[in-house]
């Protein structure tokens, strides 16, 4: 899952991104969240469950579509 919006911060998209990851592991799926760093929440982590979070540094890009492929050649 790929998402500007998790934790550290609260809200429900975090909130809500958090839930399905748990819900997807506990079915037995594997579970990787990429999202943004946070000061100096960068690298991978895991929490609960063993759910896998990459945060890595987001480059902005204007004018621009970006789909899943490309993001991959980022990472």
């Amino acid at each position: 899952m790929v998402s500007d919006f998790f934790y550290p911060n609260i809200g429900g998209v975090e909130s809500h991104i958090y839930q399905l990851s748990q819900c997807l592991l506990d079915r037995g799926h594997k579970v990787i969240v990429v999202t943004h760093f946070y000061g100096d929440r960068n690298g991978v982590r895991y929490l609960t469950n063993g759910l896998k979070v990459c945060a890595v540094m987001v480059l902005h890009f204007f004018s621009s579509n970006l789909n899943n492929s490309q993001l991959c050649l980022l990472l």
